[in-house]
């Protein structure tokens, strides 16, 4: 029996600053959109999920990256230019 090894990447890596830390589709969508100056409310229409569900995936994209404050998170994506290539 063979293993199979998954080709698969984990999700979107943040940057250096943060080895092995990934985001998901969802999170980078939202994170970009909020780099964009996009407002939770537009993101979840946007996206087709409810403002529940952004308020949840950026409570854990805070959690993951070490953050109390969106706006904190969102300050350090764009001074450390974690993301810049993808916005």
């Amino acid at each position: 029996m063979m293993l199979a090894i998954s080709t698969i990447p984990k999700g979107f890596r943040v940057g250096e600053h943060y080895p092995g830390v990934y985001l998901s589709y969802t999170e980078l969508q939202i994170m970009l959109n909020l780099l964009r100056g996009k407002k939770r409310v537009q993101i979840a229409i946007d996206l087709g999920i409810t403002g529940r569900s952004v308020d949840y995936y950026c409570c854990n994209m805070m959690k993951l990256l070490g953050f109390d404050e969106l706006g904190e998170l969102i300050d350090y994506m764009r001074c450390h230019e974690a993301l810049t290539h993808l916005y």
